[in-house]
Formats: structure tokens, C-alpha cells, sequence
């Protein structure tokens, strides 16, 4: 029995077998079942007669488990699109506190064992879950886990470093890992301690944002680490020691080059130039404006008219006034310096006072300087400017479906995810183009009329009031392109299925495997 959308290739035998939708058997691949007891595939599963990869995330944050940025959603969503493609895949995390009080019911224990470290004997225990198939891990340690935030302690060296180590510790208690591939600074210990331990696993590393390093200046590193020399940087020493490494975008990769960019890292960087590169991060199918529950009125690129109801909801639930001919710009972003502010508050009044016709809502959090500012210019324009501050204040889903215009002009952005998602819902976004920013908007050619949002390269007040004046202008003069152009940022293919596939070839180059991997876990 073969379900819609599945798909058989060449050389395939099958005796007895249901294949579930969208399935996937690769060349040459051999099921067999009885009548009594028939091989049942799984929706979405890819089967070939390859041998399987085993790929080890380790990283501090995973959704829906715990996070504080894009590096949580990047992990729970290319494990879990990996897993879909065919590839074992498990992640291993600190069991921090937060997470603990989520999932501690359901965690089984693999391990128990005191580490001796920093002159201490720590009590750690290895436990996993199951989740979406995806094979969790979590180490516990009481004094360097269980605590209320995931970073900003004086420890954190220590913490971090005993993450490593203890990684290191329960590694075999892992299930037959080919590849390790660690995500940031704080598992940059790990490639160096696998290489002397275990020489034949090889390993990866993604730079999600190179201001974060895991810089540390301790006076004496522990006997554990005597390998390291102080002071210590753990991205600097993932990047000298891993088999491969990525950034989140191709454009990032090639600032990360230049100084202003790379900073301290770009010597390290341009030494690694042949093991380096740029993989744009993948958007999950979830943002949908035709499934999303959560917006006003569910609408597709067919149904663009729709997208109306959802900016008369939202001016109704910011307080704004119910225009429905004001340009609604809306931004769902911290609040800081490299997210673009400087640029926006000194022209954001007076761009409000010369164009009646516009609006600005905001949800997000961050600099408390920045964020007075932007109160003082709401205060005098109460209808049409409202800012949320802090992330539960609102729900972002009805920005990104009732605003007209995202913007999002930063001065680094290593990927984004949220120029994504307002492409998605029609939402066209305004950005500076550097970083994910340049890879993914293509700036509105009144020409040729072609373009899925708007974008300048120099950051300064200048640049930027020019292009927000376009917009303006295309949006109250020719209504019909610019929801031509909403329907072209739609129709953009950002899907995770892309990023796991490119991930996937990397995985092939660095283990000399061939990857047309075997069937999956249970998802």
C-alpha cells in the first residue's frame, strides 16, 4: 500500500509494505514485512541501504526546552529537519534549572559519575529524552547548572569548561557518534579534548554570532585543561581545532574576513578559509500565515486581501488609530545598538511628524537608554506609535501579520529569522544589507518592479530615511506592485529542508561518508 506523495526510486524492492505519506525510498533500498506483521514506514521517512550517520549536537540552548536568542530555535529546528531527512541526530545540553522543572519527569538516567574537577569531585549525571525524534541529553551538575539564568555569572569559565569536560566523560555512553558538531563558544573546548581522545570522531563548529566568544582571563586553568593556555577564548580554540566550520549566512561568512566584523577572530578565520563556510539558517514551515492560530484571520499569498483584517486587529489592539491607509511599519527585535537604533530614534520622529499617513508599533527588549528614547517619541504620538517592551508583552505573530512594512536595518546580523518570517506573511521588510539581511531581501527595483522588500548598504540616518520615504511613497502611489512584491516575499524558499540538505554534504566532506542516510527515527 503506497500513500499519497510518497516517493520510490530506482532499483526498489518492496514485499509487504505500507508506505506512509511523503515517504521517501532511495535506489536499490529493500523492505520486507509479512502479511501478518507488514513493513510500516513513517510519515516524512527517508530510507536508503546506506550506513547511517550519527551526528551529536552540544549546544546550551534548544527550544522548547529553554532559550535567550535565535540559537535555541536553530538547534530544536535543523536536529529535529535532520531527523525528517534521515539522519540520527541527538543533542546534548546542561540540564540547567529551567529546563529541569520542564522535563524532569521524563528523563531516563544513562549515567552517574563524580568528575574530579577544578580541585572538586563533581557529581554529574547523564539522562535523556526522547523528543520528536530527536535524542536528548542533559548533563546535571548542581553547582554549575542549577541555577536561575543560563550566563551572566563570575563562574562562567568554570561552568562552561566543566560542560566540556564532562561531555568528554560521558561520551561513550553516547550511541555511536560519527560526527560532533558543537554550536558557539560554550562547547569550544570540545573539538581539541575529542582529537586526543578520540581521533577518529571528527567535528564541526557553527558561528552563530561571533561577539559571543567565551573570553576568559583565569588565573590558573584547572589540571583538566592543562592543554589550554591562559587566557583562554573558546570559540578562538573550536575554530583551531575543528574538521570543519560554518557560519549562519553566506554573506556573514565573508564579512567575518574584515576586522569590523570578525574582530579578534578574523586571523584565526582567514587560516581556516578552506574548511569554512556559510550556510544560510532555515525557517520552519510553522511560520504560515494560512495555519498560524494565533494571528487574526488565517490568509494565503491567494487571499492577500485578508491581510487587512490582521492590520485592523492590530491597530486596534496596539491602540493605534484604525487607518486603514497609514503605512503600519512594525519591528519585533532587541533593543540595541547593532539591531539598528542608532540609526532609527533620531529620524523616527520626524519622519512620524512629515508623513501623517504611517504608524510604528514595536515588541521587544533591551538597552533602557534606547528604550526612553523611543517612550518619549510614543508619548507624543500616542496614536500611532506604540512600543511593547519585553517579548510576553504582545505576540509578535500579530506584527508580523498585520504590519506592511518590517524593519529590521542592522548594523550586524549575522542570519535573521525575522525578515523570514515577515516575508512570509506578506510583511515587507526594510533592511540594511549585510549579513542574512543581503542574502535574503532583494531590494524593490522601481524599474523593473521587481523585489521582495527594501534595502540600503551604508549605516547612517540618511540612508535609511531614503529608502523608509520609498516605501512610503510606492505604498500610498501604487498599491497594486507593492502587493505584487508581498505576494514574490511570500513565495521565497527559506525552508529548513534546504539548510539540512546543504548541512548534510558538509557531514559527507568532513567524514568521508556517503550520506544518503538510512531510515529514521520514529518522529
Amino acid at each position: 500500500i503506497i500513500m499519497s506523495n510518497a516517493k520510490i526510486m530506482t532499483g526498489v524492492t518492496i514485499k509487504n509494505a505500507i508506505i506512509e505519506k511523503y515517504s521517501v525510498i532511495k535506489d536499490h533500498a529493500y523492505l520486507e514485512g509479512t502479511l501478518k506483521d507488514p513493513y510500516v514506514s513513517h510519515k516524512e521517512q527517508v530510507i536508503t541501504q546506506e550506513t547511517p550517520l550519527n551526528i551529536c549536537f552540544v549546544a546550551t540552548e534548544s527550544t522548547p526546552f529553554v532559550k535567550t536568542g535565535g540559537l535555541g530555535d536553530v538547534v530544536n529546528d535543523l536536529s529535529r529537519h535532520l531527523v525528517i531527512e534521515g539522519i540520527k541526530t541527538s543533542v546534548v545540553m546542561p540540564l540547567f534549572k529551567e529546563v529541569k522543572e520542564k522535563v524532569i519527569d521524563r528523563l531516563e538516567k544513562v549515567l552517574e559519575t563524580q568528575i574530579h574537577f577544578a580541585n572538586k569531585e563533581i557529581q554529574t549525571i547523564l539522562h535523556r529524552m526522547l523528543y520528536k525524534g530527536v535524542q536528548y541529553y542533559f548533563i546535571e551538575a548542581y553547582p554549575y547548572f542549577e541555577r536561575d539564568m543560563l550566563y551572566g555569572y563570575h563562574d562562567d569559565f568554570e561552568r562552561y569548561a566543566f560542560f566540556n569536560v564532562a561531555f568528554m566523560e560521558c561520551f561513550e555512553a553516547l550511541e555511536d557518534i560519527n560526527l560532533v558538531h558543537v554550536h558557539d563558544w560554550h562547547a569550544g573546548l570540545i573539538p581539541l579534548l575529542l582529537k586526543e581522545k578520540y581521533p577518529e570522531i571528527k567535528s564541526m563548529l557553527t558561528i552563530h554570532n561571533i561577539d559571543y566568544q567565551g573570553e576568559f582571563k583565569p588565573r590558573s586553568l584547572p589540571a583538566e585543561l592543562s592543554q589550554f593556555h591562559s587566557p583562554i577564548n573558546f570559540l578562538e580554540e573550536a575554530i583551531k581545532h575543528v574538521d570543519v566550520l560554518t557560519t549562519v549566512s553566506p554573506t556573514y561568512k565573508d564579512e567575518l574576513k574584515y576586522p569590523y566584523y570578525g574582530k579578534n577572530m578574523t586571523p584565526a578565520l582567514l587560516q581556516r578559509e578552506r574548511h569554512f563556510y556559510g550556510i544560510l539558517n532555515g525557517l520552519s514551515s510553522k511560520h504560515d500565515p494560512l495555519i498560524d492560530t494565533l494571528i487574526h484571520t488565517p490568509y494565503a499569498k491567494e487571499s492577500i486581501h485578508l491581510k487587512q483584517e490582521n492590520k485592523a486587529y492590530l491597530q486596534k489592539a496596539a491602540g493605534l488609530e484604525e487607518d486603514p491607509d497609514a503605512l503600519l511599519i512594525g519591528m519585533v527585535s532587541r533593543i540595541t545598538e547593532t539591531k539598528g537604533f542608532p540609526i532609527i530614534t533620531p529620524i523616527l520622529e520626524s519622519f512620524l511628524e512629515e508623513h501623517p499617513k504611517s504608524q510604528f508599533v514595536l515588541l521587544g527588549t533591551g538597552d533602557i537608554p534606547i528604550i526612553h528614547a523611543l517612550e518619549k517619541i510614543q508619548a507624543k504620538y500616542p496614536k500611532r506609535m506604540k512600543c511593547f517592551i519585553g517579548f510576553h508583552a504582545f505576540v509578535p505573530n500579530h506584527i508580523y501579520a498585520g504590519a506592511d512594512l518590517f524593519l529590521m536595518p542592522s548594523r550586524v546580523e549575522p542570519c535573521g529569522l525575522s525578515q523570514m518570517i515577515a516575508m512570509k506573511y506578506g510583511t515587507l521588510p526594510l533592511v540594511r544589507q549585510t549579513g542574512g539581511l543581503k542574502d535574503t531581501v532583494q531590494n524593490f527595483d522601481p524599474i523593473t518592479k521587481r523585489g521582495t522588500g527594501f534595502s540600503f548598504f551604508n549605516y547612517d540616518t540618511t540612508s535609511l530615511w531614503f529608502t523608509l520615504e520609498s516605501a512610503y511613497q510606492l505604498y500610498h502611489s501604487d498599491k497594486k506592485t507593492f502587493n505584487k512584491i508581498r505576494v514574490k516575499a511570500m513565495e521565497e524558499n527559506f525552508s529548513l529542508a534546504k539548510q539540512a540538505r546543504r548541512m548534510i554534504e558538509l557531514y559527507h566532506l568532513v567524514t568521508g561518508e556517503k550520506v544518503t542516510v538510512t531510515a529514521r527515527l520514529d518522529v
